[in-house]
């Protein structure tokens, strides 16, 4: 994973991430949090970005998945080392069955109650 400087603002945002395989684009960013330090006293910020999932080399996801990153980052004091944590979730996009598997299924299900119906018939 690179380095990345994280615009500290509310609005309108565009910037890409890419980690593990995964690469997030997010266009939006809200400030959540922002306590100033003092000489003798901590700060520090929350921001929460959204965005979408625009490519996954282990598709396990869909493309188009909303996703979040949180940053939170927090200083001692004036002129200390500033301490960053990041979080990005997504949900697993929900997987739809391709064409040709369906109908696979949806033969096999008109062939059984076929076979069905020809056996309950027989039987009468």
């Amino acid at each position: 994973m690179s380095d990345y400087t994280l615009p500290i603002t509310s609005g309108a945002v565009n910037f890409t991430l890419d980690v593990n395989g995964l690469t997030l684009s997010f266009t939006d960013a809200e400030l959540k949090n922002l306590v100033a330090s003092g000489l003798a006293s901590s700060g520090g910020f929350l921001t929460q970005y959204t965005g979408t999932l625009t490519a996954d080399a282990s598709n396990t996801f869909n493309l188009g998945t909303a996703a979040n990153l949180s940053q939170a980052c927090t200083q001692d004091q004036a002129g200390a080392a500033i301490n960053c944590s990041d979080t990005v979730s997504i949900s697993p996009g929900l997987r739809v069955p391709e064409p040709a598997s369906m109908a696979l299924l949806g033969s096999a299900l008109l062939g059984f109650g076929l076979f069905r119906r020809r056996r309950a018939r027989n039987a009468a």
